[in-house]
């Protein structure tokens, strides 16, 4: 079985009403159906709605992700200490990206370095009690170098013996409180104790220690010793790297196939650094990722006829909403499970896939419309808006050659009211200031700033049109979580308040 829905047309109300039917008239068991919606959030709406509209409970609901750890859970035990470890796995990407731009040789010229630099510093009478000093010696403690500026600085103690010594600067680096002789340790035990995460910049609470990656080399072929930069010399961002790897893994693939086809580049070694963390760093593995959960539960099932036996004849029936934004192991994963189930949906709109970007493959659930296995059903009936927004939407969509699942919605007649006008700014200002300008002449004639509603697509339009609104003087509220809108960020509070 397999459902299109038309642009806002009602999935979520589709899936109980078939839930409730299932259940009241078709005989199957609440524990025979599982239904998997693409967030928390929809699986928890689903659930609830299932519950109190449906009067059902025992249905399975939740994310492919939870069906993935489920899947993990029953038949690879062993496995569970990784699953849950997500937050480890985050730690090793950022480790990763680190070990990227460090290696062997340039290790130890720094070590090298920043010991001459301790000796300087600690051969400086009284330095404990200078607080630059004592800072100094703290972030060189850490592995980290000093400017030049920083190291110019040094000089002048050194000539002076010391603070105690200088009759022009007496007190100017003086701690106001006696600071206690510590035991200190060398740079390389140090190092070799790496660094915490405070001390990295990072916030985490494990309490099983601290990686020593942070800041030593692996000494693998991922240790480029380069700055993480694309080929136009711009800075690689850890999102960027983020979604670059999970893309490979989507991908299925592996770490030796990215370097065969793309070489040691700066992101294919976070890769192969990133895997390698994963499974071997002494603090934070093993762990596993969103990504790596999707690609075990597929392994498993594809590679262990028992596990799959025993899953396939879990479920009798698989619902699978938000179709259009599944990778292809998300798909893969449910074909198996489902290949022996009595039912197995899938619910979506080929042109409503917005996570292409992060491996979301529509054409593999457009391809179900050939598959003479499933049965396609539109849901063309759209319950939220009049009829007049409801064509002026199927003329837009009529223009999408590529849309390779055909549909007219409709609508009720008498819902909805006036005409539907395009325009087509340049910008997001000239938006905003043609739309502000139309509601204050509105305003200017007797109608209430109340019977208008803006809807934007991001916050750099939300700003606009705030900012176009307030030097009208029209009265608005947002319906944004945050706090304060334009107003309410800290910088712009700043700002206001200095004025």
């Amino acid at each position: 079985s397999f459902s299109a829905g038309g642009f806002i047309c009602h999935n979520t109300g589709t899936l109980v009403a078939t839930i409730d039917h299932l259940v009241s008239e078709r005989g199957y068991s609440p524990g025979q159906i599982m239904t998997c919606s693409f967030t928390r959030a929809a699986s928890a709406e689903l659930e609830n709605r299932i519950e109190t509209q449906a009067g059902i409970s025992g249905v399975v609901v939740g994310t492919t992700h939870h069906m993935a750890r489920d899947i993990i859970n029953r038949n690879r035990p062993n496995l569970a200490a990784a699953v849950r470890n997500t937050k480890g796995a985050d730690k090793c990407f950022k480790i990763a990206m680190k070990q990227v731009e460090i290696n062997v040789a340039g290790y130890q010229q720094t070590l090298a370095a920043n010991k001459e630099v301790l000796e300087r510093i600690e051969g400086i009478p009284g330095w404990r009690s200078i607080d630059i000093l004592r800072s100094f010696h703290e972030q060189v403690s850490k592995g980290r170098t000093l400017s030049e500026k920083q190291l110019a600085v040094l000089p002048k103690f050194e000539n002076r013996g010391g603070w105690g010594s200088s009759r022009r600067y007496p007190h100017r680096w003086a701690s106001s409180e006696p600071i206690a002789e510590q035991p200190t340790l060398s740079l390389e035990s140090r190092w070799k104790q790496g660094l915490s995460d405070s001390e990295s910049g990072e916030d985490a609470d494990e309490p099983r220690g601290i990686s020593k990656y942070w800041t030593t080399p692996i000494g693998e072929w991922f240790n480029l010793g380069k700055p993480l930069v694309d080929e136009k010399g711009g800075k690689i961002s850890f999102k960027r790297a983020q979604l670059a790897v999970e893309n490979f893994k989507n991908s299925r693939v592996s770490v030796e196939q990215a370097r065969q086809q793309f070489g040691d580049t700066p992101v294919v070694a976070v890769y192969g650094a990133y895997e390698w963390l994963k499974k071997n760093d002494p603090v934070y593995a093993p762990a596993m990722d969103y990504t790596d959960q999707l690609i075990t539960a597929l392994e498993i099932v594809e590679t262990d006829p028992q596990a799959l036996a025993a899953e396939q004849s879990r479920y009798k029936v698989i619902l699978v909403d938000e179709a259009q934004d599944l990778n292809s192991v998300q798909f893969a994963m449910f074909n198996l499970i489902g290949a022996k189930a009595d039912i197995l949906g899938y619910i979506g709109d080929d042109r409503q896939s917005i996570y292409q970007f992060r491996g979301a493959k529509p054409q593999n659930y457009v391809a179900l419309t050939k598959d003479p296995a499933f049965q396609t059903k539109t849901m063309t009936y759209n319950f939220r808006s009049g009829k007049t927004i409801v064509d002026a939407g199927n003329r837009l969509i009529a223009h999408n050659e590529d849309r390779q699942i055909p549909m007219t919605c409709q609508a009720r007649e008498e819902k909805g009211e006036g005409a539907v006008k395009a325009k087509t700014p340049l910008t997001h200002e000239e938006g905003a200031n043609l739309v502000a300008q139309e509601i204050k002449d509105a305003v200017d004639a007797g109608e209430s700033p109340k019977d208008f509603g803006i809807l934007v697509r991001n916050n750099a339009e939300s700003d606009a049109f705030t900012l176009a609104l307030i030097v009208r003087g029209i009265p608005y509220r947002t319906l944004k979580k945050d706090q304060g809108g334009y107003f309410g960020k800290p910088l712009v509070k700043a700002l206001t308040a200095w004025i």
